[in-house]
């Protein structure tokens, strides 16, 4: 059974709650187990990025980081999050 840990971002739980929880559930039927990440903070999508690629990288590297400690691939659920983690990780 594949795994990863599922990054939300700062905004998906907020604004779009049911979108979290349909992913959970598709997700479960296909086989893929996902644990939550916890104690993440915001990637630094569009905000921070534009003002200082030094947080930025903080921010993004930070989350790679605790993947990383857990052994586990990230899935992050939103676009921008999902971006901000690729510019940084490469």
């Amino acid at each position: 059974m594949k795994e990863f840990v599922m990054y939300t971002g700062c905004t998906t739980p907020v604004r779009l709650p049911a979108y979290e929880a349909s992913i959970k559930v598709v997700l479960e039927k296909l086989g893929i187990r996902l644990t939550l990440m916890k104690d993440a903070n915001c990637c630094g999508a569009q905000y921070v990025e534009s003002v200082s690629h030094t947080a930025f990288g903080a921010m993004s590297g930070r989350i790679l980081a605790l993947a990383e400690s857990l052994g586990k691939d990230i899935l992050a659920i939103c676009g921008a999050c999902s971006g901000s983690l690729k510019t940084v990780k490469h």
